[in-house]
């Protein structure tokens, strides 16, 4: 499992971290004075991040979904988004933990919030 972040920078620096690596190395990320992306391979390890460890990314409280293949098991939400209902319950510990999620290959073609494909997984 790797976690990616990258710089905002015209000179974009981009760092692959294990997730040992990255446990040493975030709150350096947080001191900097620059802004950072942290993107994780699956739901399952932003939820390791921000509920299980309780790491608080400064004033972030939005979550980007992004592409998530299609799978046997998975529930298509929208073209290129579908998730487990492991994945789904990862996501419902994000959103309880006050994190709003947003399901967006790109911004500007969002399908959604969490809230709106809860139900599909049996949350109320």
């Amino acid at each position: 499992m790797h976690l990616r972040w990258h710089t905002r920078a015209s000179t974009k620096k981009t760092f692959v971290w294990t997730y040992e690596a990255w446990k040493k190395k975030n709150q350096k990320v947080l001191d900097s004075k620059d802004n950072y992306f942290l993107i994780t391979k699956d739901p399952i390890q932003m939820k390791k991040i921000l509920v299980d460890d309780g790491f608080v990314p400064s004033d972030v409280k939005k979550v980007i979904v992004g592409p998530c293949n299609d799978r046997p098991e998975a529930v298509k939400l929208g073209n290129n988004q579908s998730i487990t209902q492991e994945e789904a319950e990862a996501l419902e510990a994000i959103s309880k933990a006050g994190y709003e999620i947003e399901f967006a290959l790109i911004k500007e073609a969002s399908i959604g919030t969490w809230d709106k494909f809860r139900g599909q997984f049996g949350f109320n």
